[in-house]
C-alpha cells in the first residue's frame, strides 16, 4: 500500500509517496510535487497523441538504507515526426551521457525511467523499454515508471534488482493523481542518525505493548480513511473522463473507441453503445471480449451524431459517457 512520507522535524520538507512492494528487496518513493509536473507533460502529449519519456533521478538502494527514492525526472524531448511510440534512436544516446553528468555534478543518481503509455494493452515494459535500461543500468538496480498518457491515468513501478525487470508491477497499479496521494496519511520517514543515514530500531525499542496497539488502531483507521477518501475521489472525477470516449472519422467510417485499459472498463461485465443519428437510434451490445477490444466502427447517416456508452458495472452508480461528433 502506499503512504505519504515526510522527513522528520522539517515541516517544510519534501513528501514523497511511499510504496514498500511484496516482490521486491527494496521500497520505492517518489517525490509528491514531481506527479504534477509530470501530468503537465502529459496533458501536452496527450494533445499530440505521443509518448513521452526521461531519466529518473535520485538515490539508489543500499544496505544503509534500503529504499530507491526518485526526487526528479529529466524529460528526453524527441521530435514528433520520430513517431508516436517512444524509442531513443542512437543519435539522442549522448542525451543520456549528459543527464548523467549533470545528475552527478548535483549529487544525484540516475534510478531508473519514466515513459508515457499509448499502446494497447496493460502497462508492461517492452523490449525497447529493456534494450536501454539493460545498456543504462547493466547489472543494477533501478525502476521503470510507466503511466497511462490519458484519463484516468493509471501507473505502474516495475523495480530491478541484480539488472532483471519483472514482467508484472512490483506494487499495485496506482492512480496518477496527486489528488489521490494527497489524502493518504502522512507518516514520518524512517529515523535518521547524525550524520543522515538511516538507523533502524532494534527489536527491543518495538516491544511496548500499549504504543503499539494503539500504533495499529491509528494504522486501521487510517488505512479506512485511505480506502474511502479514494473512491470518493475517483467518484467525483469528471465522468467523461472515465473511459476516454472518442468518436473520429475515418474514411468513410466513424471510429467509437474508448480506453481499454481502464479500470472501470476491466470491471464490467459488458457495455451499451446508443447511437443518435439523426432520425436513426441504434443501440449495440457489447460483451465483455468485445468491450476490451477497445473500438467499433459505425457508417454514419448524417453529419452529426451523438454516442452514449453505458458500462455494465452493478451497483456502480456510474453514469453514462456522452460524445457529441459533428463533420461541421
Amino acid at each position: 500500500m502506499a503512504k505519504v512520507i515526510q522527513e522528520p522535524a522539517i515541516d517544510s520538507a519534501p513528501l514523497y509517496v511511499r510504496w514498500n512492494p511484496d516482490r521486491s528487496p527494496y521500497a520505492v518513493e517518489l517525490k509528491l510535487e514531481l506527479v504534477s509536473r509530470i501530468t503537465r507533460e502529459l496533458v501536452e502529449a496527450d494533445r499530440l497523441g505521443v509518448e513521452i519519456g526521461g531519466m529518473l533521478l535520485g538515490s539508489l538502494p543500499s544496505p544503509e538504507a534500503p529504499t530507491l527514492r526518485v526526487d526528479d525526472v529529466a524529460i528526453i524531448a524527441r521530435r514528433f515526426e520520430d513517431g508516436a511510440i517512444y524509442m531513443l534512436d542512437p543519435g539522442q544516446q549522448h542525451r543520456l551521457d549528459e543527464i548523467r553528468a549533470t545528475a552527478a555534478a548535483q549529487g544525484k543518481a540516475c534510478v531508473g525511467f519514466f515513459r508515457s503509455h499509448i499502446r494497447p494493452g496493460a502497462l508492461q515494459p517492452a523490449l525497447a523499454d529493456r534494450t536501454l535500461l539493460n545498456d543504462q543500468f547493466a547489472n543494477g538496480a533501478y525502476a521503470l515508471l510507466l503511466v497511462q498518457s490519458h484519463e484516468p491515468r493509471t501507473a505502474a513501478f516495475f523495480l530491478a534488482a541484480a539488472g532483471q525487470l519483472p514482467d508484472q508491477p512490483s506494487a499495485r497499479q496506482f492512480y496518477f493523481d496527486d489528488s489521490e496521494f494527497k489524502y493518504l496519511p502522512e507518516v514520518l520517514s524512517e529515523q535518521f542518525d547524525a550524520s543522515g543515514k538511516f538507523a533502524f530500531l532494534d527489536s527491543e525499542s518495538r516491544r511496548h505493548g500499549w504504543i503499539g496497539a494503539l500504533g495499529i488502531a491509528l494504522l486501521a483507521l487510517f488505512v479506512v480513511l485511505v480506502i474511502f477518501s479514494g473512491t470518493i475521489m475517483r467518484a467525483l472525477r469528471p465522468a467523461s473522463n472515465k473511459v476516454n470516449l472518442d468518436v473520429r472519422l475515418a474514411g468513410e467510417v466513424l471510429k467509437i473507441s474508448w480506453d481499454r485499459s481502464a479500470p472501470l472498463v476491466a470491471k464490467a461485465k459488458g457495455a451499451r453503445i446508443a447511437i443518435e443519428d439523426g432520425p436513426s437510434h441504434r443501440n449495440v451490445q457489447l460483451g465483455p471480449d468485445e468491450l476490451m477490444l477497445g473500438e467499433v466502427n459505425y457508417e454514419r447517416l448524417t453529419k452529426k451524431i451523438q454516442v452514449t456508452l453505458t458500462l455494465d458495472i452493478p451497483d456502480s452508480g456510474l453514469p453514462p459517457q456522452t460524445f457529441g461528433w459533428s463533420a461541421e
